[in-house]
């Protein structure tokens, strides 16, 4: 994929992202809170697992970033791993996860009852720019070569590749958190 694509494809997921979560901050906390059934997760506990995702993330991007050299490629290349993981957290046609699966108790969003609407949304709002600026400042920079941690361990992540997991795992829980509105 041309780089100014691959760039401009986050841009627009970033934003898209952005705008949706602006609108639902102006929403009332009960509708957010609202869970369609015990054992899944209430809109605000969705946006809370991405809270608890970059509470990870943004210290190891911040990690990978320091101090790397400019060196702007032509093409984003994810690799087959890379791919597989992007696609593990991507949407069906149909809005569902093509792979569902269990999160890590480390994502684990925070008790309903203990979630505050204002502190979830701020926070998401702060981790969010931040993952922007990490966008933004790695145009000029070699994304198929900088590996981030992930929340595994054992595994590194392309620069590349992990912001498009990111972008693909937020689109995720904001369609799971549609559903949980719709059906509560």
């Amino acid at each position: 994929m041309e780089i100014q694509l691959y760039f401009s494809e986050l841009e627009k997921n970033w934003e898209e992202v952005n705008s949706i979560l602006k609108k639902w901050q102006q929403l009332d906390a009960h509708l957010l809170k609202k869970k369609p059934s015990a054992e899944k997760w209430s809109a605000l506990e969705c946006i809370d697992h991405l809270n608890q995702t970059y509470q990870v993330y943004i210290p190891n991007l911040n990690k990978a970033l320091n101090d790397v050299p400019k060196n702007p490629q032509k093409k984003y290349k994810a690799g087959l791993f890379g791919d597989i993981m992007v696609s593990s957290v991507g949407l069906k046609s149909n809005g569902k996860a093509k792979m569902p699966m269990k999160t890590f108790d480390f994502f684990e969003p925070g008790k309903l009852d203990n979630l505050n609407k204002e502190e979830v949304f701020d926070r998401f709002f702060e981790f969010h720019e931040k993952l922007r600026g990490f966008i933004q400042n790695s145009k000029d920079l070699d994304i198929n070569k900088i590996k981030v941690q992930s929340a595994l361990s054992w595994l590194k992540l392309r620069l590349g590749v992990c912001f498009l997991f990111l972008l693909n795992h937020e689109l995720r829980h904001i369609a799971q958190a549609k559903r949980a509105m719709n059906n509560s």
